[in-house]
């Protein structure tokens, strides 16, 4: 006889093998095998339920923990340490995963007690180099439409608080998306196919921001870049006593449509003059990061009035500019195209040879199929497309050839980005191939 308990048990092992079936990323797979764990301590579902989270939501983000016997080494598998000064973190603190469903292998981990200062954990870079930003699944389609508003906030439960609300409330049309933390955003990989040209972009980071500098230059650099890319920036604010996150302002009865109506009434100029922490300085320096042209510099100034707010000309504003784009092409700081920036300039081959040779050095391996073989260049390529003294090889199988000066500019030009300074273009600088002189200099080398 198979008792009520039993019966359960059995159903949620069928709906977790069913789910393992279609899992398609290692995410999936360990919501999947671990999900049934969730309530084997008091802190996961209570943890969740703090933001206003319903059991349908919660299964939607695929939050999971891990077996008592067996969580020490998926908590090392999912970050790569387990440990703290020599102490396993579930001696430490009870926590649980937080997937981010649509990649191979990122999760964060949400502790019941802070470890060494944090309240969530990531990933090392040497288990996971990249980060990513988080949505519910059922959220895609809408993440693709760019007349679709896109809210914007840091943390997960705050992500899949806005996306419940907005699915439960008559008459809002947006879709939520959030970073791990607030300096994650421009490193995120989905910036690549989420289309933000022409979209309004509502920015929801925590009430706090008004005593926060580097929240409030984040949310600076954010509108800068989005407005650089003919998006819509807009900030969306709620009184202090409502909360500090977003998800808590909505637990707290925070009229979400009003809220978004209210942003939607605000323009750059608003978000930035909210942004008092935020300095000339400051501004000048995202323009050139994000490669503002002079005419756009002076555009942005003039429609919303930021002469006024930064009490400068437009004159002394653009040139505060050129000064800040000749120090991003000298010691360009990281911006959303993660490869290594090289300035050609004169005199100064034998450090740029060096950079590039850098740059073929970190991708060996990874991607760039280059090798060194008695004093030279080599490459791999399959035999079966090559012709040796006029016989045709066959088979498949790998051979090196020597790396020509061609090959290795295009190469060049794809691991890198090659910048010179050119008076004639309207940022001061523009973007150029590899010199051939660079490769034909590496390979005699």
């Amino acid at each position: 006889m198979v008792t009520k308990s039993q019966a359960k048990s059995r159903a949620d092992y069928d709906i977790g093998q069913a789910a393992q079936l279609t899992a398609r990323t290692k995410c999936e797979r360990w919501a999947a095998e671990n999900a049934q764990y969730l309530q084997e301590t008091d802190f996961p579902l209570a943890d969740l339920a703090k933001s206003g989270l319903s059991a349908e939501v919660i299964a939607e983000m695929g939050a999971f923990a891990g077996k008592k016997n067996a969580v020490g080494e998926l908590l090392k598998g999912v970050l790569g340490f387990g440990s703290f000064n020599g102490q396993p973190i579930p001696l430490l603190s009870d926590f649980y995963f937080l997937p981010y469903l649509q990649t191979d292998g990122f999760c964060r981990v949400k502790l019941e007690k802070p470890v060494d200062g944090a309240k969530y954990l990531s990933p090392t870079a040497k288990v996971y180099p990249n980060r990513h930003a988080y949505f519910l699944p059922g959220e895609k389609a809408k993440l693709l439409k760019a007349a679709i508003p896109l809210i914007l906030t840091e943390g997960e439960k705050k992500v899949a608080k806005l996306t419940q609300e907005i699915r439960s409330t008559h008459g809002i049309n947006a879709v939520a998306m959030g970073f791990p933390g607030v300096t994650m955003w421009e490193r995120c990989e989905e910036w690549r196919s989420v289309p933000i040209k022409g979209r309004q972009v509502l920015i929801a980071f925590d009430s706090d921001f008004a005593k926060n500098r580097a929240v409030q230059l984040e949310i600076a650099k954010m509108a800068l870049w989005l407005w650089s890319k003919n998006a819509e920036p807009l900030l969306l604010r709620w009184e202090a006593g409502k909360g500090k996150g977003i998800d808590d302002a909505l637990v707290a009865g925070l009229d979400l449509a009003a809220t978004l109506q209210e942003a939607v009434d605000t323009n750059l100029r608003d978000l930035l003059e909210a942004m008092s922490l935020v300095k000339l300085q400051d501004v000048s320096q995202y323009l050139a990061r994000y490669h503002y042209s002079k005419q756009q510099v002076s555009a942005l100034y003039e429609s919303y009035g930021l002469s006024e707010l930064y009490g400068a000309t437009t004159a002394s504003v653009v040139s505060l500019y050129k000064r800040e784009v000749k120090k991003e092409l000298a010691h360009p700081e990281p911006s959303e195209d993660a490869r290594p920036l090289i300035a050609v300039q004169g005199g100064q081959l034998p450090q740029m040879v060096d950079a590039a040779e850098k740059a073929l050095l970190a991708t060996a391996g990874a991607g760039c199929e280059i090798y060194q073989r008695t004093g030279m260049l080599v490459r791999v390529v399959e035999a079966e497309k090559i012709t040796h003294k006029g016989i045709r090889r066959e088979g498949g199988s790998p051979v090196l050839v020597p790396v020509d000066a061609t090959w290795l500019c295009e190469t060049l030009t794809r691991l890198c980005r090659w910048r010179k300074e050119d008076a004639r273009a309207s940022s001061g600088f523009r973007d150029v191939d590899c010199p051939t002189k660079i490769a034909e200099t590496r390979l005699a080398r």
